[in-house]
Formats: C-alpha cells, structure tokens, sequence
C-alpha cells in the first residue's frame, strides 16, 4: 500500500496550491483531460526515444539504488498512477528535470556534485513533486501546464539533447511552482526519515545555481517547519559505492565532448570524494594535454564561460587555475598524470599513448620513440595505430631546412 503524506505535510501543500491557484494567469486557462493525456503520451514518446538513441546510461549498481530511493519517495505521492523512475543520461553536464510521465531524467554529470545521499534524495523528491503540483492544481482547476515555461527551460539545456524535443511534456517550471515544489520535496525526504540540514545546499551545486532557493530551504529546517532529522538517513558509503562508476562515465563524456575544463573540475570533484584511479589520472592527462594543444583564444573563452559561474566549488577554482596556467605546466601536469595512470595499470593504452605524445610536444623524441613504439608493440590493432606510427615518422624525419645542401 503506497503512503499518503502526513496530515501537517497535506496542509502545507494545500496552502501552497491554493495560494498558486489564485495567483493564475487570467490568459493561462488550464489543460483539458484530453490535453493532459498528450502530455504524457508524448513525454513517453520522448524517452523511447531518448533510449532508442543510445543516450541512457546503465549500471547494475547505480539502477536498483535509484529504484529504491524513488520508490521510498513517491510512496508519498497522492497519484499512484503516475510511474515515477530515474532516467540516467549519457551527458556530462549535471542536468536534471522531469517528464509528465513520471521520469526524472538525470546527467551523469550531476553525480559527481552531489555531496550526500540527502541532496540526490531531494534532487528526486523536488522532481518527483514538481508533477504532483501539475496535477493536483489541474484537478482543483487552477493553472494548467505552463507550456511557455517549459519550451524557455528547454531553449536553455536543448544542447544536452540534439534532436530531441520535449517541449511540451516538460513540467512546469514557473517560479511560484518551483518554489512550492522545493518545500515539498523537502517534506518528503524528512517524512522519509532523511537527514535533511546538508540537503538545501544542492541547489547551489547543481545549474542553474540558486543561492535563494537554498536560503529559503534552510529556513525552512532552521525554523523548525521541516524537521533536521540529525540522525536520519545519509548513507555516503552507500551512495559512493552505487555512484562510483557514473561519476567517471561523466567525466570521459566530458572528455569526449572536448570539454576539457569541465572534464578537468570533475576530476578535481571525484578524486576528492572517491580516491584516486588509473582511469582517473588518464582522463585528467588527456585534458591538459588537449587544452595545451589548443589555441589559447579558445582558452580564453574556456575561461571566461567559466567564470560567470557563481559556484565557488575547490573543484572549479583549481580547474581553473589550471587553465590559465599556460602551455607548458599543462603539458608537465599531463605528463604527471599519464605516469601516475602506468604505475597504477601499466596495461593501460592510452595513457601510453598520451605519456608519448606529450614527449614528442617536448620535444623528447628519444624518450617518445620508446614510448610510442611500446604502444604500438602492446596494440598493434589499437583504432590509431597508423596515426600514431604516422607521429613518429613526421618527428624522425628531417626538417626542410636541415635537408637543404
């Protein structure tokens, strides 16, 4: 049998539907029945579509820990027709929002920010509620969705994915929702039993930062209105374990997007809370080596998209600093890095191949020679074995000058 909300949780959510029917747009008349099924029928093309892609990631550890947590969460909801499951998206940005279907779609890229099992649990609580709101408000006959929020939501994170279109499905995101859905996420993960002083913190972790909506969620604990649970629910143990693959999925995603500087802040962000890792160090060389190959203007403008960011994470100032660090302490710190990924895994390729190409950018084509020719000798099939072979011969023949008689 599903829970219902507490009889003080049901008041306050009472008050704040009736306070976001009343503040309706006259010109916003509400959705029809037939208009509402649309939306789910066509939130539900969206992520068959989104599957059919290639683009949800899968892990048999971080899958059954999300189920769970959900489940615990939507035990609360008032609409048990309504499936709610968490989507895992193969991007790297830290992107989260839901569907009127009831899926909560998540980047892979937001797990390396989360600090607590408390803040994931209100990241899926105050997803979970934001549909809830839709539908009790449609049924008392206030406001219905709020389309034109939702496509502006949308034109801001449509990058994350190409060719798909959930305009019309995406809940709303109003400011008056968006702040009733924040109190009711955090009186779902109280009444669940999580500790919830550490939670509001999470919406200035996650894009688009919002310092007040944190402010307001701590106000909330502070005042006593939600209670702190000092002792409840936060397994980090837990939560590290089941996010442990993940979180460095985002980052070679990153990687492979050519976002360097955002591969690099993930780094910073992984290694902190999950240790060190062959894998680890390999992505953290093959960034610097990438950005020491890049044009500094392109740098520059690295640099600048970051520094409109408003969180002041260890992890994003070091990216940083690293960014305008210069040619070579990015190719001395790569080089670092791909020698600390061969002590841990000398069986590991590409960071044979990234420790030769630094060489060669040195100028070392003694030391590169080795290198290289090792990397060929262990994967003579490897994808870029001609380009690599094709390094060598280039860096060993003569240049046109030394030629000349």
């Amino acid at each position: 049998m599903r829970a219902r909300l507490p009889r003080r949780a049901s008041a306050v959510l009472a008050a704040a539907l009736l306070g976001l029917a009343l503040s309706a747009r006259a010109e916003d008349p509400g959705a029809s029945d037939g208009e509402r099924e649309d939306l789910r029928h066509e939130a539900d093309h969206f992520e068959s579509r989104v599957h059919a892609r290639g683009l949800v990631y899968s892990d048999p550890e971080l899958t059954p820990y999300l189920d769970g947590l959900v489940s615990l969460l939507a035990s609360q909801s008032s609409h048990p027709e309504t499936s709610y499951h968490a989507v895992v998206l193969r991007n790297p940005n830290d992107l989260t929002f839901v569907l009127q279907n009831g899926a909560i779609f998540i980047g892979t890229g937001a797990f390396a920010r989360l600090e607590d099992e408390a803040q994931l649990a209100l990241v899926l609580a105050q997803n979970i509620s934001r549909v809830e709101l839709d539908q009790i408000v449609e049924e008392s006959g206030g406001p219905g969705p709020e389309i034109a929020s939702r496509r502006a939501f949308f034109g801001a994170f449509g990058y994350a994915l190409p060719d798909l279109d959930a305009r019309g499905a995406l809940v709303t995101f109003s400011p008056d929702r968006t702040i009733a859905a924040d109190r009711t996420g955090m009186e779902w993960i109280a009444h669940a039993g999580f500790a919830t002083s550490s939670a509001p913190h999470v919406f200035s972790l996650l894009t688009p930062a919002a310092e007040a909506r944190e402010k307001l969620a701590n106000h909330l604990v502070q005042s006593g209105e939600i209670a702190a649970n000092p002792d409840g629910r936060n397994d980090a143990s837990r939560m590290r374990s089941a996010t442990a693959h993940v979180v460095l999925e985002g980052v070679r995603l990153a990687l492979a997007r050519e976002r360097y500087d955002l591969a690099l802040s993930g780094v910073e962000r992984v290694r902190g809370r999950y240790g060190d890792s062959a894998l680890l160090s390999y992505y953290e060389g093959e960034s610097l080596l990438r950005v020491a190959s890049l044009p500094r203007d392109v740098v520059r403008a690295m640099e600048a998209r970051n520094s409109v960011d408003k969180r002041d994470e260890e992890a994003d100032l070091h990216a940083r600093r690293r960014l305008r660090a210069g040619v070579p302490p990015q190719l001395a710190q790569a080089e670092q890095s791909f020698q600390l990924a061969l002590q841990k895994d000398p069986a590991l390729a590409e960071a044979r191949r990234g420790l030769g190409e630094v060489q060669l950018r040195k100028g070392d084509l003694a030391s590169a020679k080795v290198t290289l020719g090792e990397y060929l000798a262990r994967n003579p099939s490897a994808p870029d074995a001609r380009l690599v072979a094709k390094m060598l011969a280039d860096a060993e023949a003569p240049s046109p000058a030394s030629a000349a008689p």
